[in-house]
């Protein structure tokens, strides 16, 4: 089967997911949503170079708007320096019509400020979250960490992920992505998540991914 169908299979089939309770809701129930991530998928360069990022689940400001991990309409909407010329107007993201096309979201901006410094030579990554579906909001919180069974939903499509991806280096971001990858059985490098603090130790993380891409490159 071709890249292609595979991308295109993986985006239905979320768009028919049925989720484990009414605590999260289906964010590619919107067209938008799915453009934007097929369009996301099917640019990613998959090589011995190539890094896929995995976060925990979509945030309030993020991917629940955009649809794409570890992004936010401000990311999306706006060409970004040294970003591959993946965003802006050359990238033609759209942002759903309810929403802010100026909004930003923390945990996104320090991903791409740290990737785009270390993996300037590195193909784009891709990014992706353990539970793909927006968990909501928590008692005076924008989000929610998911729950057990929210995790074990997702690892369906972490696992195709991999198939379709089987060349490039699995990053955990955080704890919960680990967690799920060992639970499947994925071997994954591990990062710290860049919320709550922790920006310095991610980006001590990024480097050093970056750092083991060059090393396979210089082997393959």
């Amino acid at each position: 089967m071709s890249r292609e169908r595979q991308t295109k299979r993986f985006v239905d089939s979320l768009t028919d997911a049925e989720l484990p309770n009414d605590k999260s809701s289906n964010i590619y129930l919107c067209a938008t949503r799915r453009e934007n991530l097929e369009q996301w998928l099917t640019s990613f360069a998959d090589s011995s170079r190539s890094a896929i990022f995995v976060g925990e689940a979509p945030g309030i400001n993020g991917a629940r708007i955009t649809g794409v991990g570890f992004t936010s309409p401000a990311i999306i909407t706006h060409r970004q320096p040294h970003l591959w010329d993946t965003f802006g107007p050359a990238g033609c993201y759209r942002i759903p019509v309810s929403e802010n096309s100026a909004q930003k979201e923390p945990a996104a901006t320090i991903f791409w400020s740290r990737v785009s410094r270390y993996f300037a030579d590195l193909p784009r990554p891709l990014t992706w979250n353990a539970f793909p579906f927006w968990p909501g909001p928590g008692v005076g919180r924008g989000n929610r960490t998911p729950d057990d069974l929210e995790l074990e939903l997702g690892h369906r499509w972490l696992l195709h992920i991999v198939e379709i991806y089987p060349d490039s280096l699995v990053v955990a971001v955080g704890k919960k992505a680990k967690e799920a990858f060992e639970t499947i059985g994925v071997k994954c490098c591990y990062v710290r998540h860049p919320s709550f603090g922790g920006a310095p130790e991610f980006e001590a993380g990024v480097k050093r991914i970056a750092e083991k891409l060059h090393r396979r490159s210089k082997r393959d």
